[in-house]
């Protein structure tokens, strides 16, 4: 992995990693990802058109963030909000890497034969500059010396919920859990272990600070829904 990714948390908020190759002549449908993405081409080359998240999109996608629109022939009477829309498109050559920030609609279309590796993680709630000096020599990371943290997906659904000026009564943290599909769980036993301080509340920091082996054993009944990339073309899937 690239040096960049061992400063600031990334590393260790890893979910997934895949590799795509073809014969080039692929493309992308327009989507959404619910988490951060790093595109790097080993081969071929690829085009991206990317919209900003924070543009009205709703009405391009589904609630599953895909979009049905033919990329190849655009109906903008259809999608008639594209006519004011900013977007943006990159070219990457071998060599390159692009960052798909989540919830960024993009579309991606790759020539000749092609090779890339796409890493996902799960968006940042804190920066953790402390964590950019550890790696001076600037060295290439082995992505086998990190497991998948899928349960920071979790994690970063609960801070996503959290009051932002208050803690969370024992009532509105409870409500915060079963509105993430968490299954069968153990309340009394989850609100006293990230009630840290024992005051009867849960903060920001409580979230975000419980150590994830803790954090992960106390939730065996949720499941991790893998990001659908996917560079596909009708008749035809790239791997």
């Amino acid at each position: 992995m690239l040096p960049c990714v061992s400063c600031g948390g990334f590393a260790e908020k890893l979910l997934d990693i895949v590799m795509w190759f073809s014969s080039g002549g692929t493309k992308s449908v327009l989507h959404n990802d619910g988490s951060d993405n790093l595109n790097c081409l080993f081969r071929g080359t690829k085009e991206l058109v990317m919209i900003d998240k924070n543009a009205d999109y709703d009405g391009l996608i589904d609630n599953s963030g895909f979009s049905n629109m033919d990329v190849d022939k655009v109906d903008l009477k259809k999608y008639s909000d594209l006519l004011d829309m900013d977007w943006y498109k990159a070219t990457l050559s071998a060599g390159d890497c692009m960052f798909i920030p989540h919830f960024w609609l993009h579309q991606v279309r790759s020539f000749n034969s092609n090779l890339a590796v796409n890493m996902w993680w799960t968006p940042l709630a804190r920066f953790n500059r402390t964590s950019c000096k550890i790696n001076k020599e600037n060295a290439y990371l082995k992505a086998s010396d990190y497991k998948f943290a899928t349960y920071e997906v979790l994690r970063k659904q609960f801070i996503d919920a959290m009051p932002r000026r208050k803690n969370a009564t024992k009532k509105g943290f409870k409500t915060i859990l079963m509105r993430s599909d968490v299954g069968n769980i153990n309340f009394a036993n989850i609100f006293s272990t990230f009630d840290t301080d024992k005051d009867g509340m849960i903060s920001l920091d409580e979230v975000h600070d419980l150590p994830y082996g803790t954090f992960s054993k106390l939730f065996p009944n949720w499941h991790y829904e893998t990001e659908e990339s996917d560079e596909v073309e009708q008749d035809r899937d790239e791997l």
